[in-house]
């Protein structure tokens, strides 16, 4: 799932360095549903994501801010 200002060009297949580069402001990448990767520029919404998956009660969570 990816998340774009209206006008962008949309980027089929993403990876981080293109999720850099590009103008997606947001990306969740789930893998069997139990492995979730989440890229997102905006500090505030990390923080934000990161408490409310603590407060549901995940255990492995955890951000990294560039």
């Amino acid at each position: 799932m990816q998340a774009y200002p209206e006008d962008s060009i949309f980027l089929s297949r993403i990876q981080y360095e293109d999720f850099s580069a590009s103008e997606c402001q947001i990306i969740m990448i789930a893998a069997d549903s139990r492995y979730v990767d989440i890229y997102c520029k905006v500090s505030s919404l990390i923080e934000k994501l990161y408490d409310n998956a603590k407060s549901k009660g995940h255990k492995y969570v955890g951000y990294t801010i560039n």
